[in-house]
């Protein structure tokens, strides 16, 4: 694949300042494209223009990493999960083989229940937050919103009693 010029040495440059920017990326999280650019001007320039890169090409480069990194981490989780998968279908024939159905229907429904939550075919959990002994709930309950709802209606309608009242 060709690169700047028509050869391979501008892609070499451009995977050197990637390289810079993803290394930058990883050490100092939070790093602003700015100031990516600004670090990257002092340690190394565009070879055409003999100019530090424009802001607008870190950019790019910062988007082309992501892309990869998203792609890449997608990638191995694909995997992961063809590989799970294998060791389920493998269980599945074992389990087959078991001869008391008892047994036996508990693990296919144990492999099915994992298939399902692997593939997400399952609603997600809901999950109440509560307190960290886990016995009470943050927040108010039902009864204690009603209760708030209902002071709070009783002082608007005491205010516009005093405010009739004034007029």
């Amino acid at each position: 694949m060709a690169g700047i010029g028509g050869n391979n040495i501008g892609n070499g440059i451009v995977d050197r300042r990637r390289r810079l920017v993803a290394t930058l990326m990883i050490q100092r999280p939070g790093i602003t494209r700015r100031q990516l650019h600004e670090v990257i001007a002092k340690q190394m320039v565009n070879p055409v223009t003999e100019t530090p890169y424009s802001l607008a090409t870190i950019q790019n480069d910062c988007a082309a990493l992501k892309q990869r990194w998203r792609d890449e981490a997608f990638q191995d989780t694909a995997i992961l999960v063809g590989m799970e998968w294998s060791k389920l279908d493998e269980a599945e024939k074992t389990a087959w083989q078991i001869n008391d159905l008892t047994k036996r229907i508990t693990m296919i429904l144990k492999i099915s229940e994992r298939r399902a939550k692997l593939k997400g075919y399952d609603a997600p959990t809901k999950i109440a937050p509560t307190d960290p002994t886990g016995t009470k709930e943050y927040g108010m309950t039902d009864d204690e919103r009603i209760a708030r709802i209902a002071e709070i209606i009783d002082r608007a309608r005491t205010r516009g009693d005093t405010e009739s009242a004034v007029s």
